[in-house]
């Protein structure tokens, strides 16, 4: 779960021409790239994900999620000491360029974009079809009505194998756009720290969706489920 505040200050409102949408994607694709270098993952897993700049976190076929998550190590939750999300995941967003990676994820996810006139890629405004409860919400900073959320959580992260990670990876986790959607803020404060088993969306039509990212994402970074997780995740895999 992540915030959906921003650091910036926005003076005003205004729109960029629609050919900035491009250059936008082209850079979060390039930060899929590097974000991915040197992190645990599984080529099976990465061809899944496919680009994120193409749409957001895929659907995949069943079949093939399926094969994943068997694949999966299964065990009880790792204990929860030593949490701290800023200190370990890092407190705001990377950059990139003069760009950070919520902004970028922000112009993957939303439609009807509006950029701040002066900052560069500070989304101001947009139309956020909300995958987790399919309601559309119009987004302007400040409002507080989206937010940005880790589909596998930091804190599931953390009690399920990124104890081990060095400090990189972490900050890679936190910042893979593959592990970030665009959600309204309601559904992301239910959602919390959750995993499948104990959270998910309401909306039928991204359940699919939502099982294939987190399988896929924790193959990726070699985390672990629970048993009930694993029990979760096959289940919703009957409604791909």
């Amino acid at each position: 779960m992540a915030s959906g505040a921003t650091s910036r200050t926005h003076s005003r409102r205004g729109s960029r021409p629609g050919l900035l949408a491009k250059p936008l994607l082209g850079v979060l694709t390039a930060v899929v790239i590097v974000l991915s270098v040197g992190v645990v993952g599984d080529r099976a897993a990465e061809s899944i994900v496919g680009s994120p700049a193409a749409g957001g976190p895929p659907d995949a076929e069943a079949a093939d999620a399926l094969a994943l998550l068997e694949q999966l190590p299964v065990a009880g939750p790792a204990s929860g000491d030593g949490y701290d999300r800023d200190h370990l995941f890092g407190a705001g967003w990377a950059p990139v360029g003069d760009c950070d990676v919520r902004d970028l994820v922000l112009a993957r996810d939303l439609s009807a974009l509006e950029y701040h006139p002066l900052v560069l890629c500070a989304v101001v405004g947009g139309v956020l079809i909300d995958p987790y409860s399919g309601d559309a919400i119009t987004y302007e900073p400040g409002t507080g009505l989206v937010e940005v959320d880790h589909v596998v959580s930091l804190y599931n992260a953390w009690i399920t194998g990124a104890q081990q990670w060095d400090s990189a990876t972490l900050a890679a986790f936190a910042n893979d756009p593959a592990n970030l959607l665009t959600v309204s803020r309601r559904a992301n404060q239910e959602k919390g720290a959750g995993d499948a088993a104990e959270w998910v969306p309401p909306n039928p039509a991204h359940r699919c969706a939502y099982a294939t990212t987190q399988i896929v994402i924790k193959t990726r970074y070699g985390l672990w489920v629970t048993p009930a997780e694993r029990r979760a995740l096959e289940g919703l895999l009957q409604t791909c």
